[in-house]
């Protein structure tokens, strides 16, 4: 469930983890042993442990230890890994989630814009996503609602905006420091998602 990430392309929770497929098999060193996947904002604990920055922030909700060796610990006491740790997983190689209709690879790092400007795949996705709605609307004619704008299929559109929001669910997340802040100590690395250049341009027909 959850709503279409205009990160990773994938569907997810707004607070869960971006979801990647990885080309290779990722080396240990570089998994989380929360998730069982590669790292994200990799965080370090004072014991020498290092795991996703939500995946940890999660579990010390509920818990004062470190989940490997059960050391006492408090998330303001970890930090950010290394700038070599942090390259190393964004150059980490995935596939475009839009295969077989998007057949290229890249890092990991490189998605986001993929998705953003050059993505055949996830056009074809918003598109099939428009058509199905206008069939959808079709068939519930029999209980029409107050029309809002007229839709291709000669039928009617509600709220349009709202259902073609691909990343509506992120909009309500509160915002928080950027993961890129110069203050000292661990900081949070919220993910800075924008709304998609995809919103559908509507127009009716003259009358």
């Amino acid at each position: 469930g959850g709503e279409l990430c205009p990160s990773c392309g994938q569907l997810h929770q707004a607070v869960d983890n971006h979801l990647y497929n990885f080309q290779d098999e990722v080396d240990d060193e570089l998994m989380c042993n929360i998730c069982l996947q590669p790292l994200l904002q990799p965080v370090d604990t004072p014991c020498g442990h290092t795991y996703c920055y939500r995946c940890l922030e999660s579990f010390l909700q509920d818990s004062d230890f470190c989940p490997m060796d059960r050391e006492p610990l408090t998330f303001p006491s970890c930090r950010k890994s290394t700038l070599l740790v942090r390259n190393l997983l964004d150059k980490l190689i995935v596939f475009c989630p839009f295969h077989p209709d998007c057949l290229l690879t890249m890092q990991r790092c490189e998605l986001e814009g993929h998705l953003q400007n050059r993505c055949p795949g996830l056009r074809k996705y918003q598109a099939k996503m428009v058509e199905e709605k206008c069939q959808q609307d079709q068939k519930k004619e029999e209980a029409p609602l107050e029309p809002e704008a007229s839709s291709p299929c000669g039928e009617t559109f509600f709220d349009i905006d709202a259902i073609l929001s691909m990343d509506s669910e992120y909009s309500s997340v509160t915002p928080m420091v950027p993961w890129t802040s110069p203050e000292p100590g661990l900081v949070n690395p919220a993910f800075e998602e924008t709304d998609e250049d995809c919103i559908l341009n509507l127009s009716t027909s003259g009358t």
